[in-house]
């Protein structure tokens, strides 16, 4: 087992006896290379001769002992079945349900080997930031990075069903293979019409699924503060959007989640303001890309094509016949509203990212909000973009000042806005075009 290197230098030779690296020796071995996998290293470039290890490791395991542990091969056929559905929006939006999935956790008593039950996820992990970075650093991004990512993300639901950061980071690996099939030629994208609808169906159903297993850290207090830090202009078109969407929505419409409270004290205080943090945080990341997918869909040219029907929902009536209940497809506006609502609630758990309130306001001007709302989310989006971007030969951003300026001109030119408000533009559009 000499193939891991301590310190840049491999570990000593003792003279003992060499023994073939089979399942009973990585299971064995796992633990001591687990340690040396911290999350940091998994989010960024992995040493080469860790994931070599990581590799022997998963290679000597093989896949799970579905055949001997009828736990695995329930999780596997449930888990299966649900990303072989169709959506079924009305119930998909239901974020405060418990999950749906019949699935098994493993016993405590189980005699599964501990290595199983965290050796997919690090993989997983190990391939998602490969692509991750690749495509940070501009490079050529292959698509076997995402597909590897899914495989082993895929692999670990099936031993741990209720992980939210798999559901999660599936999701996420569906939408980006789905993103980097939408940016080939048109004559690809059309030969590819039907695996893109299936990834972003697939993507939806992971994240529907994550969305009822997230973590609870936050509290309602936390939740109230973050929504008060809001600029006046972006709570009110926020307080507007919600009165507007509670008209038409119904029952189908979201309703956020109260956490239990927790009061920290004495030293307790700042971890828990840390850990909080840190929760507040990946769930507006997680709520973001949640309503970036939904988004997405609506977009052109695969228009609602992953929220299609075909067929109803199977059940037994009362005679004990199988009958089938039609379930319909969703509006264009509930699935915008829907993502509003995702946008709205990464806002209000992370105020710092421009994209969250640019991407609200293009789902409030699909509803036809009104034109200051729309105008106070895309000035809040300008006000909140870095001075520089971090990417090389892109050091500015002009994205949101580009769609404040051109949304206000269709405005004007439209007689969407009224002369006194006319007049209240002018500064503001000469200090976007100095921006």
């Amino acid at each position: 087992m000499s193939f891991i290197q301590v310190d840049g230098q491999y570990p000593i030779e003792h003279s003992s006896e060499p023994v073939d690296f089979d399942r009973k020796a990585a299971t064995e071995f796992f633990p001591l290379l687990e340690r040396s996998l911290s999350d940091r290293a998994l989010r960024g470039q992995i040493r080469g001769d860790l994931k070599d290890a990581v590799d022997r490791v998963e290679e000597a395991l093989g896949s799970p002992p579905y055949e001997s542990n009828s736990i695995l091969s329930m999780n596997r056929y449930i888990i299966d079945g649900y990303l072989a559905s169709e959506i079924n929006f009305a119930e998909a939006i239901q974020i405060n349900a418990i999950s749906r999935l019949p699935t098994m956790e493993q016993a405590p008593s189980s005699k599964l080997a501990s290595v199983y039950r965290s050796i997919y996820a690090i993989q997983g992990k190990v391939f998602l930031s490969q692509f991750r970075n690749k495509a940070k650093n501009n490079q050529f991004k292959p698509l076997e990075d995402l597909q590897h990512a899914i495989d082993q993300y895929h692999t670990d639901l099936h031993v741990n069903p209720y992980c939210w950061d798999s559901w999660y980071s599936l999701a996420l690996c569906y939408a980006f293979l789905a993103d980097e099939n939408l940016v080939f030629s048109a004559s690809d994208i059309r030969n590819n019409f039907s695996k893109i609808k299936d990834l972003q169906r697939r993507a939806f159903l992971c994240f529907a699924q994550a969305a009822r297993l997230s973590p609870k850290r936050g509290n309602k207090v936390e939740n109230e503060r973050g929504q008060s830090a809001f600029g006046s202009g972006e709570a009110e078109a926020d307080a507007s959007w919600t009165s507007a969407s509670q008209e038409s929505e119904g029952s189908e419409r979201p309703v956020p989640e109260d956490c239990e409270p927790k009061a920290p004290s004495g030293q307790e205080t700042k971890k828990a303001g840390s850990e909080d943090q840190e929760w507040r945080h990946s769930q507006a990341t997680f709520w973001f890309d949640f309503g970036n997918l939904a988004h997405g869909i609506m977009s052109k040219p695969v228009r609602m094509e992953a929220m299609h029907r075909t067929e109803g929902l199977e059940a037994l009536s009362d005679t004990g016949d199988v009958t089938s209940i039609y379930i319909p497809e969703p509006s264009p506006e509930q699935v915008y509203k829907f993502a509003a609502f995702c946008f709205k609630r990464s806002l209000s758990l992370n105020d710092q990212n421009w994209r969250a309130p640019f991407m609200l306001g293009k789902c409030v001007e699909k509803l036809d909000g009104k034109p200051s709302q729309v105008l106070s989310l895309y000035k809040l989006a300008v006000d909140k973009v870095p001075r520089r971007s971090g990417q090389p030969g892109n050091e500015k951003i002009f994205e949101s000042a580009y769609k404040l300026i051109s949304t206000l001109t269709k405005y004007l030119h439209s007689d969407k806005i009224k002369v006194r408000a006319r007049t209240a533009c002018c500064p503001l559009v000469l200090m976007i075009a100095l921006y």
